[in-house]
C-alpha cells in the first residue's frame, strides 16, 4: 500500500517577488526606479508541458521556467505581470499565473542580464 502525500513540499529554494518603485526628486520628477521585495516564497520547479509552450508562443513570449508556489495574497492583484521574480540570481517576468487549489503555477520568462558574482 502506497503512502498518500498530505502536503505539497516546496523544497527547490526561495523565490523573491519584487516590484519597481519610482524614485522622484524634490520637484516630483522621476529620476529612476528601484526594485522592492514584496514577498519571499518557497517554490517547487515543475515540468513544462507542450501546451504551456504553445501558449507562450501565442502571446509572443518565451517560456523559460514554470514554478509552483503557495498562493500568496500578493498575487490577488490584477497586474501580477508587472512583478519581477528573482530566482537563482536571475530576473524573470511573469507571463501567466494559474491557480490550482491552494497552489499557484507561475510561468516565467527571463529578462535582463545574468548577475555575475565572480567579478
Amino acid at each position: 500500500m502506497a503512502l498518500e502525500q498530505h502536503r505539497k513540499t516546496f523544497n527547490d529554494g526561495f523565490v523573491s517577488v519584487m516590484k519597481q518603485e519610482t524614485i522622484r526628486n524634490a520637484a516630483k520628477k522621476v529620476i529612476g526606479h528601484k526594485p522592492i521585495e514584496i514577498a519571499k516564497l518557497r517554490f517547487s520547479e515543475t515540468f513544462i508541458r507542450e501546451m504551456d509552450i504553445q501558449f507562450a508562443d501565442s502571446i509572443g513570449g518565451q517560456l523559460d521556467m514554470k514554478i509552483e508556489v503557495l498562493n500568496a495574497p500578493v498575487f490577488n492583484h490584477k497586474s501580477v505581470d508587472k512583478f519581477i521574480v528573482q530566482l537563482r540570481d536571475e530576473n524573470y517576468s511573469i507571463i501567466k499565473t494559474d491557480k490550482y487549489k491552494n497552489s499557484l503555477y507561475i510561468y516565467l520568462q527571463r529578462v535582463g542580464e545574468q548577475l555575475d558574482e565572480s567579478k
